[in-house]
């Protein structure tokens, strides 16, 4: 099967923590890095220029608007901790997953993972 090596930059007009703005310019990247008759064998995002939520400062036609947004957020987490992860998602994230990430060389998650705590017996 042919491959090829290709990355895209996408630059955000302003700060965001709003998965609805960052779903919208990761698949615009996917759709300008995408070539008709190639499978994607690996993706990545990498996010660069972090910042605190508290230093965003949003202009000010958008602080309505921005904070709906934010609500909605809100309310998925809410949902998703009450009743399991991923219960509400965005359907630009797939439904069906046929995929799963291949985790056959990956680090032990000693520090991030319950199950994986090291035990002495």
């Amino acid at each position: 099967m042919p491959f090829y090596i290709h990355s895209v930059s996408v630059e955000l007009s302003s700060p965001t923590n709003l998965t609805t703005e960052l779903l919208a310019v990761t698949l615009d990247g996917a759709r300008r890095a995408f070539r008709d008759g190639i499978a994607f064998r690996k993706a990545g995002i990498i996010c660069t220029e972090l910042e605190a939520t508290d230093h965003i400062q949003n202009p000010l036609w958008t602080a309505e608007r921005s904070a709906r947004w934010h609500s909605l957020m809100r309310t998925i987490d809410d949902v998703n901790r009450r009743f399991g992860r991923d219960r509400v998602r965005f359907a630009a994230t797939g439904y069906n997953r046929h995929w799963q990430t291949r985790a056959a060389r990956r680090n032990p998650r000693y520090t991030t993972c319950w199950d994986e705590i090291a035990r002495v017996l």
